[in-house]
């Protein structure tokens, strides 16, 4: 059994296992920037191999394509700002893997185009102090909705429910 594991120090390191338990391993370390903030993964292409959201320290979201023997190359990317966390899920309903970024501002959603292009689809502003991102069905009506932790002068719970496209009220 192959086994991935992602390790994220200062590039975006691919540790593949070759063996049973885990005792045998290949590295390829892919440079991201000077440094790796944030990584989430999902199936962006729909090819059966995980693709990676990456954001660097310089202020780029990028999309890497996985393969079957485990690489990844990358495809595109967007500027964005100062990132916190991030996670995966349809947010625009179109059957797609997509990515809500909680940034220092708020959360930006950016929609994939099914290719490894990633384009901006929406977003909620003034969340400042963000520390952590879920996304889960909030309401029942199969859409993904965000809770996001931010902790300012106290730490509170804020809920974003999905309106579609990409969109949260």
């Amino acid at each position: 059994m192959r086994t991935k594991l992602l390790v994220c120090l200062l590039s975006l390191t691919s540790l593949l296992s070759t063996g049973s338990f885990g005792v045998s391993f290949s590295w390829t370390n892919y440079p991201a920037a000077s440094g790796t903030v944030a990584v989430a993964s999902a199936d962006v292409n729909r090819d059966g191999f995980p693709d990676l959201f990456v954001a660097d320290d310089e202020g780029v979201l990028s999309v890497w394509l996985g393969s079957a023997s485990g690489t990844f190359t990358r495809s595109g990317g967007v500027d964005i700002s100062t990132v916190v966390n991030m996670v995966t899920g349809d947010f625009t309903g179109d059957g797609y893997p997509d990515v809500a970024v909680l940034e220092s501002d708020g959360v930006h959603t950016f929609a994939s185009a099914h290719n490894g292009v990633i384009v901006p689809s929406g977003g909620f502003t003034g969340l400042g102090g963000g520390r952590e991102i879920i996304a889960v069905d909030l309401n029942g009506d199969r859409a993904p909705d965000l809770a996001v932790t931010r902790c300012v002068s106290v730490c509170q719970l804020d809920t974003l429910i999905n309106v579609g496209g990409g969109n949260f009220r």
